[in-house]
């Protein structure tokens, strides 16, 4: 009887807040270390990549092919995604990735901030909060998804 109202009380829970605040209540993650091209782990995935690449110009232009063509659309903002964003990113990375050498990052979790829009908080080593990235499909590339903002 004990354990029907554990259960009860459990599904409640989840029905009511919904998977992802039960996710971020519980401190629950996901290891993204071989995401399914397309989907927008798999491009924050990318970005990291792009990030610990050696070479910064050649990083920068996989990074720049991961942003959404809004964010394109004018010289001095492509200039402060590679001269602010970018370059922040490249210093930052290893925080975001895991210990083991391999690349892969932990999921915190995600929301739907608008009808196409979703934001992916992921681990930070040097913060107790998530760090967001926000993604949404972008029209100019076959509605593949684009970072749109991202605080990495």
């Amino acid at each position: 009887m004990r354990l029907l109202l554990v259960v009860a009380l459990a599904f409640a829970v989840v029905s009511s807040v919904g998977c992802q605040q039960v996710r971020r209540m519980a401190g629950i993650h996901t290891t993204i270390d071989a995401p399914e091209a397309g989907t927008p782990e798999a491009v924050l995935f990318d970005a990291l990549a792009a990030a610990i690449e050696p070479d910064e110009a050649k990083g920068w232009k996989a990074y720049r092919a991961l942003l959404h063509s809004e964010q394109l659309s004018s010289a001095i903002s492509e200039k402060t995604w590679r001269t602010m964003n970018y370059s922040t990113l490249r210093r930052k990375a290893r925080l975001y990735l895991e210990e083991d050498g391999n690349l892969s990052y932990k999921l915190a979790y995600s929301e739907e901030v608008a009808p196409a829009s979703l934001k992916l908080f992921i681990f930070n080593e040097k913060s107790e909060v998530p760090t967001p990235c926000t993604l949404k499909p972008d029209a100019a590339h076959n509605n593949a998804w684009r970072i749109s903002l991202c605080s990495l």
